[in-house]
């Protein structure tokens, strides 16, 4: 019975959370719109020759860089608008010791 008390008391804290974000969602930062279409570019072994490819067309699409993409070499020279951090590691905070090492050095 108490397991269930503490699990009814729990759910009805997060209904009420919920609620309270519901009306005050957070804002995203606001970009600038642009027309241009985006090319995502992830980093692995065919980098190299993607952006061979991708070089000639940069001034035409607006550049998104997944990964660690920042941690090659080509990456002041591609200048991407975009970066997107999806894989939970990058906010974990139990991440394994190797992982946090590679997060702070790409951060930083």
């Amino acid at each position: 019975m108490k397991a269930f008390i503490k699990t009814a008391i729990r759910s009805a804290l997060t209904l009420v959370r919920v609620a309270r974000h519901a009306h005050n969602p957070s804002r995203l930062p606001k970009i600038g719109r642009s027309d241009k279409p985006i090319l995502i570019l992830g980093n692995g072994p065919s980098l190299e020759e993607d952006v061979a490819e991708v070089l000639p067309r940069l001034a035409s699409v607006d550049l998104m860089c997944v990964g660690r993409l920042a941690e090659s070499s080509l990456y002041p020279a591609l200048r991407p608008r975009y970066y997107v951090f999806v894989d939970p590691m990058w906010w974990s905070e139990d991440a394994p010791s190797v992982t946090q090492t590679l997060r702070a050095n790409l951060f930083e």
